[in-house]
């Protein structure tokens, strides 16, 4: 973790002077912001209002048996939800609106200065972290000690973003 902190560092060092320049939005980048923000913007509304019926499905009939035990819920709402669900839940609505926002957005753009970059890479390196701790730590870090392995979909749609946000900013 701490050589990939000091290499954004070194990153963001040898760009600052270059921050404030405009970068051209390539296709990759605008379809890549466009798919991100269509995957953000509905999370709003499915958190605030639709919580309780996350994931939308529990199996797909069409998958094989062996790939049937990636689709699990995400786990149950308590009977009597207190204010911290309510919070939390609100709070999620609101930075994934914020992002999808921010995304669709930038991808309308010929051009953006470079300096807004970095906020969909620092979107996905945290929700990189998230799927790390979800996929790959789930049974060490899950209250309930198991993988939420349907977030393995969610990390490799991310990697790809941020593969294509990387090579942009630095391009």
């Amino acid at each position: 973790m701490y050589q990939e902190q000091c290499a954004l560092k070194i990153v963001l060092i040898i760009r600052a002077d270059e921050l404030s320049e405009m970068a051209m939005t390539t296709k990759a980048q605008h379809g890549e912001l466009i798919a991100h923000g269509l995957y953000f913007a509905p999370l709003p509304f499915r958190f605030e209002v639709f919580l309780k019926d996350l994931p939308p499905f529990t199996s797909v009939p069409s998958l094989p048996a062996a790939l049937q035990s990636f689709i699990k819920p995400f786990g149950d709402m308590p009977s009597r939800p207190d204010n911290l669900i309510y919070t939390m839940t609100r709070l999620s609505g609101e930075l994934f609106f914020v992002a999808a926002v921010m995304m669709l957005l930038m991808a309308g753009q010929d051009a953006v200065p470079r300096w807004t970059l970095v906020s969909p890479l620092a979107q996905c390196a945290y929700n990189m972290k998230n799927d790390l701790v979800w996929v790959l730590l789930g049974n060490t870090f899950s209250p309930i000690g198991e993988r939420n392995t349907i977030m393995t979909l969610d990390a490799v749609f991310i990697g790809g973003c941020a593969c294509v946000y990387l090579n942009h900013f630095l391009s």
